[in-house]
């Protein structure tokens, strides 16, 4: 595997560029990430980092609503967004000829966004269809609601479209207060992976990333972690379903890379495939599942690991169970010299085939920057995974067994 040169600039501005030229790319992914997710809203405010990712592509001071997307899908580019819990990110993918355009097109509506009264009440019109479409879809709806009462009167645990209600009473003074809050240089990074030049880029981005005269470097709140964490609970909805969803994890807190990564193998150990642990034991030997699946989100000092599982509502505590004496079988030592081989590999086959798609490597420059402050190249991921035995899974898994203060949601149907 061929290693790129990864370049990291920081404008007077506060800035940060990160570019990546790939030998042999044909098309160059550009991403814009400011740090403003749903944790970073007030409570009563949910919803509003999601909304105004939408608003910034109804039209900036200098460009209509059309001529953003229109600049971009007429060469063949691809443009898209999305909101999380502690980022927005904005995505262009086009042909190297068109980086620069693209930039300025990112740069001029995500700084100077017009945010006008008939777009803001378009586009709260359009979140809450998007609300009803999430409740609709059983398995959303249930991690979602499984994170909400996990972290209860919390902006970690708010849905991240938020709820009609907030929508409705979220001002224009929110919004522009918000903006002003987040959207500075100073909060965001911006990762040009593919097919470039470098020094065109931070060139470009001095002369044209500039403070419009409506933002300024108000920073936003400093990272805290939720101050409410449920422990122990069972939590039951009933819906006009056909198949119950189980929900079953708890909160840990996040220590560095190394745990990171040693979870991300017990994930593959668990849920890596229809040759896991999970899938082989409560699907193929059993037959209680059709999907089966461990997830493990991080987010500013903290994370959620946990177990999903569509099943017969009769069945969900045997399923229950069964989840648990797999998590009991790895602190107990049943990690294999084959198996601790074969996660490895897995890891590695799937971090390599990512690659070949330049938003993944963009996404991981930035997340890898972002969170740590410097970027792990695959090959040094690659050595970090080789060096992680099955004495260092089970001291990690050790973590995770603390059943006691597992929480347990159910979404079954009403009859």
């Amino acid at each position: 595997m061929t290693e790129t040169k990864i370049i990291k600039s920081v404008l007077t501005n506060g800035l940060t560029i990160i570019t990546e030229n790939v030998p042999g790319a044909s098309s160059t992914a550009v991403g814009v990430f400011v740090k403003a997710g749903s944790i970073h809203e007030r409570y009563e405010l949910s919803g509003i980092a999601h909304l105004i990712e939408h608003l910034v592509f109804k039209g900036s001071k200098k460009r209509s609503s059309f001529n953003i997307v229109d600049a971009i899908e007429s060469k063949g580019g691809i443009l898209n967004a999305y909101t999380e819990k502690d980022l927005t990110t904005f995505v262009a993918r086009v042909l190297p000829r068109d980086v620069l355009s693209a930039l300025d097109i990112l740069c001029d509506m995500i700084l100077n966004p017009e945010f006008s009264e008939l777009h803001i009440q378009q586009e709260k019109s359009v979140i809450l269809e998007e609300i009803n479409d999430f409740m609709d879809t059983p398995q959303d709806y249930a991690n979602e609601s499984f994170i909400r009462k996990l972290y209860p009167e919390s902006s970690f645990g708010t849905y991240i479209l938020g709820n009609k209600q907030s929508i409705l009473h979220i001002t224009p003074e929110d919004i522009h207060a918000f903006h002003r809050r987040y959207y500075h240089p100073s909060n965001m990074v911006i990762v040009v992976s593919g097919a470039l030049n470098p020094q065109d880029i931070v060139s470009f981005l001095e002369r044209h990333c500039t403070i419009s005269p409506n933002i300024h470097n108000e920073h936003g709140v400093e990272k805290t972690l939720p101050d409410v964490i449920s422990r122990g609970f069972e939590w039951e909805e009933k819906d006009d379903i056909g198949q119950s969803h189980l929900i079953y994890g708890c909160h840990f807190p996040v220590k560095d890379r190394y745990q990171k990564y040693a979870f991300h193998l017990i994930q593959l150990m668990l849920s890596g495939g229809m040759s896991s642990r999970l899938f082989q034991h409560i699907r193929e030997k059993f037959g209680f599942v059709y999907t089966i699946e461990s997830f493990m989100d991080t987010f500013l000092g903290c994370g959620v690991f946990g177990v999903y599982a569509g099943t017969d509502a009769s069945k969900r505590y045997f399923v229950r169970d069964l989840i648990q004496e797999e998590i009991r079988n790895i602190h107990a030592g049943s990690i294999s010299a084959q198996e601790l081989m074969r996660i490895r590999m897995q890891f590695e086959g799937q971090l390599i085939i990512s690659l070949e798609n330049p938003e993944n490597r963009m996404e991981r420059i930035a997340r890898h920057v972002m969170t740590y402050g410097d970027y792990l190249t695959p090959l040094e991921t690659m050595g970090l995974i080789q060096g992680i035995g099955a004495d260092d899974l089970i001291r990690s898994v050790r973590e995770l067994q603390a059943f006691e203060d597992y929480n347990t949601y159910s979404l079954i149907p009403r009859s």
